[in-house]
């Protein structure tokens, strides 16, 4: 299927407290955004586009090594006016995927079945169950169609009640897309062109929508401060563990060490409890890494005790 995939990146991050652009926040060691340009590489997208706005260089200067071209969203109005800067680096695909630089875990697998939802459908946007939905917008839904999706700020108290919400991945044919995203308007709460707006629009030109129910939230779940960031590179490192330990590396005391998401670790090898390992750090096989160590971009070779 013939798609380009648009990651918004632009977003300044203010919650962040930080001179460095959002996306470029580390999330177990790793850019944010990086682990978003991994899977749209991984999905075998046509062209991979990415928006950019607060201090591009920055981001374009982190993405070099990717395919990737790049577009300007000179203002934050939200994310329908940020699709709507790739109009003309999107125009000549069939679909359109829309990612986000803030929401790392997202798998190729999940995006993949997300895709093949579509069917007959104008649109598919993912979404998923939460017992406390929070501030997210809701999911108006009949049957298998998705009627339309209101943010919580302009939800009224029976919607507030829904528990299906909107992750905000949107997969759409990028030529009702471009049509839609020229009658979005800012009528709302924030004053913002919300994407998620176009489903309304769609509908209205007798074009049906539907959605995709994910079951793994984490991969959806996104950062918009410190703490938020904590918690993605936890669920990252845990993750890196148990892996890990299941291809034969040991653990004296997974809970008390930190690995992060570039590092390697052969069979046979054990990690003593208090260690930090980061960056690009290669640990060989059958090595002891005694309690305690810092090891960032280091290099140690097989049957080596650090201690």
């Amino acid at each position: 299927m013939d798609f380009t995939t648009v990651i918004l990146g632009a977003g300044e991050g203010t919650r962040m407290k930080s001179d460095l652009p959002k996306v470029l926040h580390p999330v177990a060691g790793y850019p944010m955004i990086r682990y978003v340009l991994d899977r749209a590489v991984e999905l075998n997208s046509a062209k991979i586009v990415v928006v950019v706005g607060n201090r591009a260089e920055l981001v374009r200067e982190e993405l070099k090594s990717y395919p990737c071209r790049f577009v300007i969203q000179k203002q934050q109005l939200g994310t329908g006016h940020a699709v709507k800067s790739a109009v003309s680096e999107i125009e000549q695909s069939e679909f359109t995927l829309v990612l986000y630089g803030d929401v790392p875990l997202i798998q190729a697998d999940t995006i993949n079945q997300f895709i093949e939802s579509i069917e007959d459908y104008t649109a598919s946007v993912i979404g998923m169950r939460l017992n406390d939905p929070s501030s997210y917008g809701r999911m108006v839904i009949q049957g298998n169609e998705l009627i339309k999706i209101v943010e919580y700020r302009d939800a009224d108290s029976q919607q507030r009640k829904i528990n299906l919400v909107n992750t905000g991945i949107v997969f759409c044919r990028t030529a009702e897309l471009i049509r839609s995203l020229e009658l979005l308007s800012p009528q709302n709460d924030q004053q913002e062109y919300y994407l998620t707006d176009i489903i309304e629009i769609l509908r209205s030109s007798n074009h049906k929508a539907t959605y995709f129910e994910a079951d793994d939230h984490h991969q959806f779940f996104g950062a918009n401060d410190r703490s938020a960031l904590a918690k993605l590179s936890k669920l990252v490192r845990d993750k890196k563990c148990e892996k890990l330990m299941k291809e034969g590396v040991s653990f004296i005391s997974p809970e008390n060490t930190v690995v992060d998401y570039q590092v390697s670790i052969e069979s046979g090898s054990v990690i003593y409890p208090f260690c930090y390992l980061t960056g690009e750090t290669r640990i060989g096989k059958n090595c002891v890494i005694g309690t305690g160590k810092f090891l960032k971009d280091q290099v140690v070779s097989d049957n080596q005790e650090l201690s």
